[in-house]
């Protein structure tokens, strides 16, 4: 059965992963994943088997190697020699480019996928995107076709890019020159033996999520050795790497790989393995996995402008937030080693979190923009997830330390009843409130609002007042409760999205043909109805500049650099047709403009948007009937089943 071969596959490769991580990517309960593992076993009986390992994780343990194999060309569906989508091209592609040395012609590509020659071009249009990501190129030249330039250890971490980035669940790097095999899963099994011997005899602690990673750089770096492709090392370079504890323990990999396969690996290559040992640790918010790590001045004040680009793009001020201050230096020590080479890192958690946390990832992608200054390269999604964590723990943190609020109870006439109410708003909600201050409806206009936050009535005003008014019942019943607690929580613009969208700044069936043109149109409508810099525009692209703002789902979520607006508030263009948005096809576009004076419901606002934009068909509703009346319902319906999620 399909989930049978597939499920003794993910385990073999990513050894040591835990039931939660394996439900999460299967999507299924604990029971079933007990069902799943059970048919497995059974399946594998006399070859191999899955066991879990007290605090270790599942592991495949291979009893009888040539009827593992035989077992696995069993569950194996029948291939499909000749990749049939754009995507699967591209990675085609790049696996036979990278691993070939000599040139090859767009005729003979094109002869190989059976599709024509201005396919290959297109598709190679991509392959030139990705390999630039790792300072390679496509090298042309008349009469002899393409080939990839650039050092060797950009090009294995291409190639370990394609299997850590996989989404299928197969391992899809070529193993030869022609490219399309399969990454040797026997070589994976020995590597992983002997990383393991030589990290547990040092006592040398890596992620388990990540230690996968590693195993994948190792066997590509003894796969390109045996094809005499070694890494070249400056002297000055090599030395410096000579004196970490890291390049010891590559030391014993290298040692250990050597008796298993008989391939002695130079200094070079060890010093390779040491950089990837250094750049693997991934330091949770609060753990104690980072003891010894240095904390240098460079990674303090990267840290530092981290959080001044966070206040400047969201106003949040965690300035004064030293944990955090601290958590993201302890992080950054490390992620600075993984993006100086490349280095990819998995993220099992990265849906979870951008749903749950999504402005705090929000606040990472922005935050992320001073790592390209720091170090050249810009964080993976994976990694801005793990950068999210930190702002995560932070926002939690001030949530427990909100400062307290004084409102005024309006009731219809009488003191008995503006005491009754007073009393049962101390009751309900005594530990948000400083002072309680009643009137009746009558007089509410001669009462001084200086040190009032937040008004609550019984009775319709019919007058404006300089602060929130949110009108509830003489009782309080639990829908009242819930209004009043979630304001009192969360700011005056919480629990409710109307405040941030207006049909003045709603755009539908836009007919543009490039994102230059969309945000142009979007920046422009908002400058002629709010008051907004001369600058806007160039802030919004050069946030763009500095991180993916697309969602997937066709949406994307664009904004300035800096919080400029007067108030916070989103402009809204829907096409009809799609446009390349940089990672992908766009449809829908949400420009938010962020208040200068604060961030009152901002949080609710991202958590609300950003499951409305993973919601595939929420999105897809929106396209179909692209009216402002149908976009506030589908966002009161998203809204409304967070609230009863």
């Amino acid at each position: 059965m399909a989930e049978v071969a597939d499920i003794v596959s993910y385990v073999e490769r990513h050894p040591g992963v835990d039931p939660d991580a394996l439900m999460r990517h299967f999507q299924v309960k604990d029971r079933t994943l007990r069902l799943y593992l059970q048919r497995a076993n059974e399946s594998l009986a006399g070859v191999a088997r899955v066991e879990r390992r007290p605090h270790d994780g599942y592991q495949l343990v291979v009893e009888d190697e040539k009827g593992y194999a035989a077992w696995v060309r069993s569950q194996a569906p029948a291939p499909d020699a000749v990749p049939s989508t754009p995507r699967a091209r591209v990675r085609y592609l790049l696996n036979d480019l990278l691993l070939r040395a000599d040139w090859i012609t767009l005729d003979e590509l094109a002869s190989v996928l059976y599709v024509s020659r201005a396919s290959v071009s297109s598709d190679l249009k991509r392959v030139e995107e990705i390999l630039a990501d790792y300072d390679l190129t496509l090298e042309k030249r008349p009469h002899h076709g393409i080939r990839v330039s650039g050092s060797e250890m950009d090009r294995r971490l291409c190639l370990a890019s394609l299997v850590v980035d996989d989404e299928t669940g197969t391992d899809s790097l070529g193993a030869g020159e022609q490219g399309g095999g399969a990454l040797p899963l026997s070589l994976l099994r020995i590597a992983a033996r002997c990383v393991e011997d030589a990290l547990d005899g040092q006592g040398f602690e890596i992620n388990p999520l990540v230690r996968q990673n590693l195993l994948v750089h190792i066997v590509i770096a003894v796969l390109r050795m045996r094809a005499g492709n070694y890494i070249p090392m400056g002297q000055v370079h090599l030395d410096k790497v000579r004196r970490a504890r890291e390049y010891e323990v590559a030391g014993l990999i290298a040692a250990r790989l050597d008796q298993e396969l008989g391939i002695e690996l130079p200094e070079e290559e060890i010093a390779y393995m040491a950089i990837h040992l250094a750049g693997k640790r991934i330091v949770a918010a609060g753990s104690s996995a980072d003891d010894g790590l240095v904390i240098t001045d460079e990674v303090w004040g990267v840290a530092t402008r981290m959080i001044e680009a966070v206040y400047r793009s969201f106003r949040y001020d965690f300035r004064s937030d030293l944990e955090l201050r601290m958590n993201l230096a302890r992080h950054t020590a490390p992620l600075s080693v993984r993006l100086k080479y490349h280095m990819a890192v998995d993220n099992p958690l990265l849906t979870d979190i951008k749903t749950r946390f999504s402005l705090a990832y929000a606040m990472a992608t922005d935050a992320s923009s001073v790592l390209v200054e720091a170090y050249g390269a810009r964080p993976s999604e994976n990694e801005t997830g793990y950068i999210a964590l930190a702002f995560a723990l932070a926002l939690e943190r001030q949530k427990t330390e909100l400062p307290k609020k004084r409102v005024l109870v309006v009731c219809a006439s009488g003191r008995g009843t503006a005491k009754l109410l007073e009393y049962r708003y101390l009751k309900e909600f005594g530990s948000y409130l400083d002072e309680i201050v009643t009137c009746d409806a009558a007089h509410v206009e001669k009462v001084d609002f200086t040190n009032i936050d937040y008004v609550f009535t019984t009775v319709p005003l019919g007058v404006r007042l300089p602060v929130p008014v949110c009108e509830v019942g003489l009782f309080l019943d639990d829908k009242d409760i819930s209004q009043v607690r979630d304001l009192l929580h969360n700011g005056s613009e919480a629990g409710t999205l109307e405040g941030y969208f207006s049909p003045e700044l709603f755009f539908s069936h836009l007919d543009v043909s490039s994102k230059e043109e969309a945000i142009h149109f979007l920046c422009e409508r908002a400058r002629a109805i709010e008051t907004l810099p001369d600058t806007f525009e160039e802030l919004v692209w050069e946030r763009e500049r500095a991180a993916r703002t697309s969602f997937g789902n066709l949406a994307a979520l664009p904004h300035p650099m800096e919080a400029v607006g007067e108030r916070t508030f989103v402009v809204v263009g829907l096409l009809d047709r799609p446009i390349e948005w940089g990672t992908g096809p766009v449809r829908a576009i949400f420009l938010i403009v962020i208040s200068r004076s604060g961030h009152d419901g901002l949080e609710h606002f991202y958590e609300v948007m950003a499951e409305f934009l993973m919601n595939a068909a929420a999105i897809k509703e929106l396209l179909r009937n692209q009216s402002f009346k149908n976009m506030m319902a589908l966002l009161d319906h998203q809204e409304s089943e967070r609230t009863k999620g």
